[in-house]
């Protein structure tokens, strides 16, 4: 169990990261143009299209049309958070040793 906890606490950093991601792409689309239209952002995951018919009343679509790009985003996270948390505890563990170590001369 004590194993998997990093591991969770890496999927959790990596989802939120990721979908942070998709909301400032999300942002920076919605507000880039001011016409109406289809548009798409974060490698084509996420669109947006506005209409305005002819009373002048808009009418706006949005949502996930690919999967992928999202999915391999959070998985290229996750590995670096392991890959950093392992590295990180590899450290922790060093520096134990070497105090551990230098306690023992004095």
């Amino acid at each position: 169990m004590k194993k998997l906890f990093p591991l969770f606490n890496a999927l959790i950093i990596s989802v939120i990261s990721t979908l942070i991601c998709l909301t400032i792409s999300f942002l920076f689309m919605l507000f880039s143009s001011k016409e109406d239209g289809y548009r798409t952002t974060f490698f084509n995951a996420i669109f947006f299209k506005s209409t305005t018919n002819s009373e002048g009343a808009v009418s706006i679509n949005f949502g996930v049309q690919n999967f992928e790009p999202i999915i391999w985003t959070l998985v290229a996270i996750f590995g670096f958070v392991v890959v950093t948390m392992h590295f990180y505890n590899q450290l922790l563990l060093r520096k134990k040793s070497l105090m551990a170590r230098n306690e023992n001369k004095d």
